[in-house]
């Protein structure tokens, strides 16, 4: 399998008047049509990578290959028709408008007079449908929020047309709706066209969820696999302290702490799985643990025609309390362990 992109003992870094900094070495490879996922603690040197990658900064050591030509060997102007890169720190005139922005990811192709051909301008309207901004053509960059200037900004990388991308956090500003939509977008490109996209975020259940290839960046090691690989090897609680833990069957993040409190949880067989899944997870989440044995509180769950009622019994089988949601299940434990 040929790689689009092949590190190997790459160190990063920089060296500044006020702060020195180096990360690495690290080694790993993606493939075409590959969406990866760049996760890890603030200040690791994600961002560093990025750029390393892009070209944009000089590796320390190492080699860096894309499509097996070492990146030292490719020219600044071919680099920028391989490689698209998206920053969260943006330097673009705020009088720019959103076409103008989109419109310069055709740089590369342009020739000395930089006026659009035809074809250019059919790559700017396709990135800018892509990335739903077509009300926003117009506009400055000083007049769109946040959220839509990135999206802007993915557009550009889009009209670049490149076969890799490499996006330095692109869903920070944006609303949970914007953001899976973004992400999606960014799977379909690189499944669909076959493009090397790799991107970094915080969002470790979007990661999980979504990333072909999951690359995790520590202070003293780095990993790289398929997530449900590093979920298998426990390798992702490497991410967090003590206080936490990464849980594989519930695909979530859980605090380490000692749960006081026990409860039975009951059902009707009419009740779903995923009520009693998110019973249970409304009762650990207020320091209960549920269990199937032992004198504790039972919590019977019930559904009367399409309404789900939880009614309380002490360890002896007395009701002590009928509760018609979640919420009020919760409160009612609560008051029982004061």
């Amino acid at each position: 399998m040929n790689s689009a992109l092949e590190v190997r003992n790459l160190q990063i870094g920089y060296y500044r008047r006020n702060r020195d900094f180096s990360a690495g070495p690290f080694s790993f490879s993606l493939q075409k049509g590959e969406l990866a996922m760049l996760i890890g603690p603030n200040g690791v040197g994600k961002s560093t990578l990025l750029r390393t990658l892009a070209g944009l900064t000089l590796p320390l050591s190492g080699e860096i290959t894309i499509d097996g030509v070492a990146i030292g060997d490719i020219s600044r102007s071919e680099i920028a028709r391989l490689v698209a890169f998206v920053s969260t720190e943006t330097s673009f005139p705020f009088y720019l408008s959103v076409y103008d922005l989109v419109s310069l990811g055709r740089i590369p192709y342009q020739n000395w007079m930089g006026r659009l051909s035809a074809n250019d301008k059919q790559v700017v309207e396709q990135a800018i449908e892509l990335m739903q901004i077509g009300h926003l053509r117009h506009k400055s960059l000083q007049e769109i929020s946040d959220g839509e200037r990135q999206k802007a900004l993915i557009a550009r990388a889009l009209a670049q047309d490149t076969p890799m991308m490499l996006l330095d956090e692109p869903t920070a500003f944006l609303d949970i709706v914007n953001k899976h939509y973004i992400i999606h977008r960014l799977i379909d490109i690189a499944h669909q066209q076959r493009k090397t996209v790799l991107l970094t975020t915080h969002d470790l259940n979007v990661a999980i969820a979504e990333s072909d290839r999951l690359l995790v960046m520590l202070n003293d090691r780095f990993l790289c696999g398929a997530p449900e690989d590093l979920q298998l090897n426990n390798q992702l609680n490497l991410l967090f302290k003590h206080q936490f833990h990464f849980d594989p069957h519930s695909g979530t993040l859980k605090r380490n702490r000692d749960l006081h409190h026990k409860a039975i949880v009951l059902a009707q067989p009419s009740v779903s799985r995923t009520v009693i899944r998110l019973t249970q997870k409304a009762l650990e989440r207020i320091g209960y643990e549920s269990t199937d044995a032992g004198h504790y509180l039972k919590i019977m769950v019930n559904k009367v025609e399409n309404e789900y009622q939880w009614n309380v019994e002490s360890p002896e089988g007395g009701e002590l309390a009928s509760c018609s949601n979640l919420y009020t299940l919760c409160c009612f434990l609560n008051d029982c362990k004061q």
